[in-house]
């Protein structure tokens, strides 16, 4: 184990991900060898919706930090709050709505395997 297992937010710059949320990817270019996993922290300002989107390969699991709104998978749709956990399987279509006027929804993002951008198809695209 190295140093660099451990990490603190200010190692990386947040971007905006092609579905439209604020992504912050933890452990990025840090030179560990990470082959089965990503974690993220994903920020949707108040209203925002996420572009509905999925994964070929990666399947997902997000935790609600912060804020209430809804999640779609499939025909699916539920209500999300702070502490809720949502398993999205690989192929399946989803997207995230904060439906908060006031507060930003924060969404732990743990993929597997790790997030890539070449694996993000929107629903427009062909499978």
């Amino acid at each position: 184990m190295s140093s660099k297992s451990f990490i603190g937010r200010e190692k990386g710059k947040p971007f905006v991900a092609r579905d439209g949320a604020l992504i912050f990817e933890l452990f990025r270019d840090t030179g560990l060898d990470i082959k089965n996993m990503s974690i993220a922290s994903g920020y949707l300002e108040p209203g925002q919706k996420a572009i509905p989107h999925f994964h070929k390969v990666s399947e997902e699991i997000y935790y609600v930090l912060a804020s209430e709104g809804i999640c779609r998978i499939g025909n699916i749709v539920e209500a999300i709050k702070w502490g809720n956990a949502i398993y999205i399987p690989a192929g399946a279509v989803h997207a995230l709505e904060n439906l908060s006027s006031s507060e930003t929804m924060k969404v732990l993002a743990i993929s597997s395997p790790p997030y890539q951008d070449s694996d993000m198809f929107f629903i427009e695209d062909k499978r």
